[in-house]
């Protein structure tokens, strides 16, 4: 998916199985997260998104949208 020039970077990531080829979270792969830990992370993705996207925009905190 990533191709093989992403393989190394892939290797030095420690949050990235590259044998489960997921994503992982206090050391268990993304698709083995209960269905609380999933709306955990979701929730986390979607302030840290918000944030991200106040620090880079010129709205006012109430006024972002995350729609991207």
């Amino acid at each position: 998916m990533f191709g093989h020039q992403y393989e190394k970077v892939l290797e030095d990531i420690q949050q990235f199985d590259i044998e489960q080829n997921d994503f992982m979270v206090n050391n268990k792969s993304v698709s083995n997260l209960n269905i609380e830990e999933k709306k955990r992370i979701n929730c986390i993705a979607k302030w840290r998104h918000h944030a991200f996207e106040w620090i880079v925009g010129d709205e006012a905190w109430d006024e972002i949208e995350i729609n991207t």
